[in-house]
């Protein structure tokens, strides 16, 4: 049986914020349950002073409510730990083998 390894490491990667489709920009974590994650583009820059809403927007503008997507998250650490020890076992037999010639 053949393991396609980088299709089960995709699969289980934690994947990156996604981008609002009406912007651009990357979205934020708005809220988490169980595995389910909603990212909202919230309009917001934070700095040394604070959270600051880019002009024309305000906290649960329209932009806000249009933009928010849910996903459900299956990442898994525990899969990506076997898959590391899999490829480092796979590669040690490979140089056994390989002075056994």
């Amino acid at each position: 049986m053949t393991i396609d390894k980088q299709a089960l490491r995709e699969r289980y990667s934690p994947k990156p914020a996604p981008e609002c489709h009406i912007c651009g920009k990357e979205m934020t974590v708005q809220r988490i349950s169980s595995s389910r994650i909603t990212y909202g583009c919230t309009g917001a820059t934070y700095d040394d002073n604070g959270c600051h809403y880019t002009e024309g927007r305000s906290i649960a503008d329209d932009h806000y409510e249009q933009s928010r997507v849910t996903i459900v998250d299956v990442s898994d650490p525990d899969v990506l730990a076997l898959l590391d020890d899999l490829e480092a076992a796979e590669r040690r037999i490979a140089e056994l083998e390989a002075r056994e010639i």
